[in-house]
């Protein structure tokens, strides 16, 4: 009988942990339509966007192999300040330097290198700023901090 009694009460420990931890990792969970951060898109839904919504566009070239790529990302587009102020005044588009995916870029067809070639990018990481008709390019090259790139946000949000 006292076998009985401690048996259950070991099962519904069991069951309630398992109740729990469920609980907690559905609070953890976000709604992938609510996540925050940098809004990136392709360079092709920018070139629609500005059509609609003129915005400057900055072009992060990217590579798995950037170790301050990943920095950046990690620090810099995490920030706060720097997600909101970009989300509200520029499209952000990512390319990854090594894809041999092409994509249309004002009306041809490149791969990331061939993008990155076409603009002199030798380095990465390398920021191009773009006014909204792109017809205006500014690079900026290499790591920046929260505070360089906020800086650079804000001297060419009217490009």
């Amino acid at each position: 009988m006292k076998e009985s009694f401690v048996m259950r009460r070991l099962v519904i420990g069991v069951l309630f942990s398992f109740l729990v931890f469920g609980l907690a990792v559905q609070v953890g969970a976000t709604d992938p339509e609510e996540e925050s951060g940098v809004k990136w898109i392709s360079i092709e839904q920018a070139q629609k966007l500005v059509k609609e919504n003129p915005k400057p566009v900055f072009i992060d070239f990217t590579a798995d192999w950037c170790g301050w790529c990943k920095v950046m990302d990690n620090k810099t587009f995490s920030d706060a300040e720097i997600i909101d102020y970009v989300n509200d005044n520029f499209y952000a588009v990512k390319v990854d330097f090594e894809s041999k995916e092409k994509f249309n870029y004002l009306g041809e067809k490149y791969t990331g290198k061939e993008l990155a070639k076409k603009y002199r990018v030798t380095g990465l990481p390398t920021i191009l700023f773009t006014s909204a008709d792109f017809k205006k390019v500014k690079p900026v090259v290499g790591y920046q901090n929260v505070d360089q790139f906020m800086d650079k946000l804000n001297k060419f949000k009217s490009l």
